[in-house]
């Protein structure tokens, strides 16, 4: 198995996938569980691993709380449900660092933060 993935939305995909086959989601810890979750809905909506923007979306619908579309794919209360106990457990939630070309886990404190940023600069 790949040990790093390199820093391109399409290895880091093939990097997930490698994980997940290798290893039941239920054996991944949750923050591993939900990278994998934020790259399958991505993928599924979009056929992208990680979508521009993605992380931002999937919040504000855990936030909401209402199935809603995403690309071709329907995002179910089970899903939201699921991306809402992973952050909860895991204790943050992932972004994708354009300076860093990756997915890097930060905080809840941390995400909460850079979502007001960044819904503050889509409102405008």
């Amino acid at each position: 198995m790949t040990n790093e993935p390199s820093n391109s939305p399409k290895s880091m995909m093939s990097f997930l996938k490698e994980i997940a086959a290798t290893a039941k989601t239920e054996d991944l810890d949750p923050k591993e569980q939900l990278q994998v979750e934020i790259s399958e809905i991505s993928e599924a909506g979009y056929c992208a691993g990680w979508t521009r923007d993605v992380e931002f979306y999937l919040w504000k619908i855990v936030i909401d709380g209402s199935e809603t579309e995403f690309g071709v794919k329907t995002i179910s209360e089970q899903d939201i449900a699921n991306l809402r106990t992973l952050a909860k457990q895991s204790g943050g939630w992932w972004h994708w660092f354009k300076k860093e070309n990756n997915a890097v886990f930060v905080t809840l404190d941390e995400w909460q933060e850079i979502y007001q940023q960044f819904s503050e600069k889509e409102s405008n």
